[in-house]
């Protein structure tokens, strides 16, 4: 639930309605937990025995959130219908809030469920924070970026180098 709240929130686009801002914060937090669930079940339980889950306990919990995938699928066509009916100007808000749940789920699909989520965290959802403080705490974008490179490269080398061998 903190990790649904959490990329939900942070990963908003703000539409003029609260409604609508609740159900986009449901989409967002849902959709990059609940599709590896959907679509690799098998390497999700094979995840959690590594993590001392018992098995039992992780098929309800796939089992729960294959429900939670196709209610988020439903509230995405609510939200596409009221964007389509939206009176206001927000052209550029519809494609990006399209194209991003178009590529988590792409993403989610075609790729394994770490992998998947190594390229969704690093790329849309560190990017977006990065991208927030430069905006919101005055920071300079580029130096930002910068100071961010030497980390990131790391990080990637690091799970590169253990994706390899293990």
């Amino acid at each position: 639930l903190i990790s649904i709240v959490h990329f939900g929130a942070s990963d908003q686009i703000l539409f003029h309605n609260n409604i609508i801002n609740s159900i986009e914060v449901f989409i967002r937090g849902v959709l990059p937990i609940s599709t590896p669930l959907f679509f690799y079940p098998d390497e999700i339980v094979f995840i959690f025995s590594y993590l001392y889950v018992d098995q039992e306990f992780s098929l309800k919990i796939i089992n729960f959130f294959s429900y939670v995938f196709y209610l988020s699928f439903f509230l995405i066509f609510l939200i596409i219908v009221y964007l389509f009916y939206e009176k206001k100007n927000i052209q550029n808000i519809k494609i990006q809030f399209s194209y991003e749940l178009l590529l988590i789920i792409f993403c989610f699909y075609y790729f394994e469920p770490l992998i998947a989520f190594s390229l969704y965290f690093c790329f849309l959802h560190s990017l977006r924070h990065l991208f927030n403080e430069s905006k919101n705490l005055s920071y300079n974008l580029l130096s930002t970026i910068k100071k961010t490179v030497p980390l990131t490269f790391l990080s990637l080398l690091s799970i590169t180098v253990v994706f390899l061998f293990f």
